[in-house]
């Protein structure tokens, strides 16, 4: 799978603000050595490096919410099931 330069950036970026790279790599589901490798790539430069604290929180917080979203919607669908299986 081919990712845009701002998804490799990001990830970067919650490496740089403290998450583990082993978190991000089983959460979007991409090996090890690449975001080791993109660590490299877009670890040093001037873009990644002077990324503001809001900005990082900015990324964690979207981060967030994303997953807040997926068990909301995971949530939904157990209440579905369950009522339907409640049903006479």
């Amino acid at each position: 799978m081919k990712y845009n330069e701002e998804f490799k950036r990001q990830l970067v970026a919650l490496v740089q603000a403290g998450r583990k790279p082993t978190e991000i790599t089983k959460e979007y589901g991409i090996g090890d050595s690449t975001i080791y490798t993109w660590m490299r790539q877009y670890g040093d430069s001037t873009e990644s490096s002077d990324i503001s604290d809001i900005e990082r929180e900015n990324i964690m917080l979207k981060e967030q919410l994303r997953r807040v979203e997926i068990e909301r919607d995971i949530l939904k669908q157990a209440a579905l099931i369950m009522g339907q299986s409640n049903k006479p």
